[in-house]
């Protein structure tokens, strides 16, 4: 009697089904990404709800899914953030209750409820809806890999191809070349308007030390760096010494150490002598002014990146600012870009944290992308009112190092494989990429159903 097509390898087989009484968390992270769900689910309360929208899965710090929509049972669309977690006390044991950063979550999704009935909350006391996923799978968990269609691109980057990605590779490639520049021209000159519209309120000084600020912070901590530049103004820091300057900036972004710690080198212990000797004095004066540790974000972000770190190419920046503004008045803004990658701290130069060894070799403060973001957000915007021609022709002709992660998604959910990837190296195509997403991905709630993107690229077609 004949056996069965692959009975006899399964005797010995590596690959074991997954058991269906735990998961890991990566693994239902991918099952809600292509909504492997029923849909209506059913909250541990009774809750009917519907999801429109599981949101974009993040590859970073903060919740697992953003910019996710559901319908509650009121009928009532409800946007935010999706966290998931393989049990329920998860939530507390992960520090969630006490993080800002959750407050934005509208469901908590888990794998099996436990024996203990749990309700998770917000930092603000804020209750969540919670759903258990094991039993509300559109399959079991032994038959879901014929159910995962994701491309690799699209795993890696978060987000699922766009209903437009059809319109779009339907034009010819220079068309959507053309159209990708023209939103990155509309996203500078949105900048322009901006930054000068700062200059009229805080003057134009203070404007360009709150925009090099919020672009020090990056993504994760830019609010926290706004307000700093806020606190100390341009005028008021410049106007002190160099160590009580450097002293206060630190003070006030709350990364002094409690005491006065052994430094593992001379020079790093000679610098922060000179800040604490400054610092002592006057710090019960600005008590009330130092940033909580819950300001700042470090879960995600690189040693090289973090924010004590950025505060040093700050205060760096400070130190040379005469010849910054100078270099900045140069229509070709090479020796800006020469300025802001040599930019050297005494200790943060040589080191990734407080207690690290030294490195023989230099760590940039600033790299090459986080250069290339503060000339398009801040440095060209603030230049442009004087050489506007100058600052044109730089964007046109602008090539970038590479693709950061916003433009990966955008590329990924929006550009055809037609398209050169020559093309997606453009300044202005990149930024244009971000603005189509931000403009209509970001607010896009049921699934691209509504979207009036592919009609714009229809239009630019005709």
């Amino acid at each position: 009697m004949p056996v069965e097509p692959g009975k006899r390898y399964a005797s010995c087989a590596r690959l074991r089904e997954p058991d269906s009484s735990s998961l890991a968390e990566a693994d239902m992270q991918r099952l809600w990404f292509e909504e492997c769900y029923r849909n209506p689910l059913t909250t541990t309360t009774g809750e009917t709800i519907r999801m429109l929208q599981p949101g974009f899965w993040n590859k970073g710090a903060g919740p697992d899914f953003t910019h996710a929509c559901l319908l509650n049972g009121q009928g009532e669309k409800e946007v935010g953030a999706i966290e998931i977690h393989p049990r329920p006390p998860d939530w507390i044991q992960h520090g969630h209750d006490r993080d800002r950063n959750y407050e934005g979550v509208i469901l908590h999704v888990v794998w099996q409820l436990g024996p203990r009935t749990f309700f998770p909350g917000t930092e603000q006391g804020r209750a969540l809806r919670q759903i258990e996923l094991a039993p509300q799978l559109r399959a079991p968990v032994a038959r879901l890999r014929s159910l995962l269609t994701a491309r690799p691109e699209e795993v890696a980057s978060g987000v699922r191809l766009g209903r437009c990605r059809q319109e779009l590779a339907a034009l010819p490639a220079d068309q959507v070349r053309d159209l990708l520049r023209d939103a990155g021209w509309f996203r500078f000159r949105t900048k322009t308007r901006l930054f000068n519209t700062r200059a009229e309120v805080v003057g134009p000084d203070q404007a360009l030390w709150l925009g090099i600020a919020e672009g020090m912070g990056y993504a994760e901590n830019r609010e926290p760096f706004r307000l700093l530049a806020r606190r100390l103004p341009l005028a008021e820091l410049r106007a002190l010494p160099p160590p009580v300057r450097e002293a206060r900036l630190y003070g006030l972004a709350g990364f002094m150490p409690d005491r006065l710690i052994d430094l593992p080198d001379p020079t790093g212990r000679k610098w922060l002598r000179s800040l604490w000797d400054a610092w002592w004095k006057e710090r019960d004066q600005f008590a009330d002014e130092i940033l909580p540790p819950a300001r700042w974000t470090r879960a995600g972000v690189r040693p090289a990146n973090r924010p004590e770190r950025r505060l040093a190419a700050l205060v760096a920046l400070l130190h040379l600012w005469p010849s910054f503004i100078q270099d900045l008045a140069n229509p070709d803004q090479s020796r800006t870009e020469t300025l802001l990658a040599g930019l050297q701290h005494p200790f943060w130069s040589h080191h990734l944290g407080w207690h690290s060894a030294a490195r023989p070799a230099p760590i940039a403060l600033l790299g090459k992308e986080r250069i290339e973001r503060l000339l398009f957000n801040t440095l060209w915007p603030a230049a442009h009112s004087q050489s506007p021609a100058q600052v044109e022709s730089l964007l046109l002709g602008r090539k970038v190092s590479g693709l950061n992660r916003s433009v990966r998604r955008a590329a990924v959910r929006l550009l055809p494989p037609s398209f050169p990837t020559a093309w997606t190296r453009e300044l202005l195509v990149q930024e244009g990429l971000i603005q189509v997403f931000h403009d209509f991905c970001l607010n896009e709630t049921e699934h691209c159903a509504t979207c009036d993107f592919p009609e714009f690229v229809r239009a630019w077609s005709a």
